[in-house]
């Protein structure tokens, strides 16, 4: 996952996946950058992890998150 600066929310997830066939030869192998956005329609799409508080433009999310089990 990729951040940006302090934010808690990932702007892009990188995915990579490697596998392989039953007689020991390489199989399947890809990689996909998977980016966060999110609709607003107000001015169309906006990436997650970049959104900034309104009317004040302050970064949102940022600081510690809580794990849940």
């Amino acid at each position: 996952m990729r951040y940006s600066g302090t934010r808690t929310v990932p702007v892009l997830f990188e995915i990579t996946a490697t596998g392989t066939n039953p007689d020991g030869s390489p199989g399947l192998s890809f990689s996909q950058v998977v980016p966060t956005p999110v609709y607003n329609p107000r001015p169309d799409w906006k990436n997650l992890g970049t959104v900034t508080g309104s009317p004040d433009g302050k970064i949102m999310p940022t600081g510690a998150t809580r794990r849940f089990r």
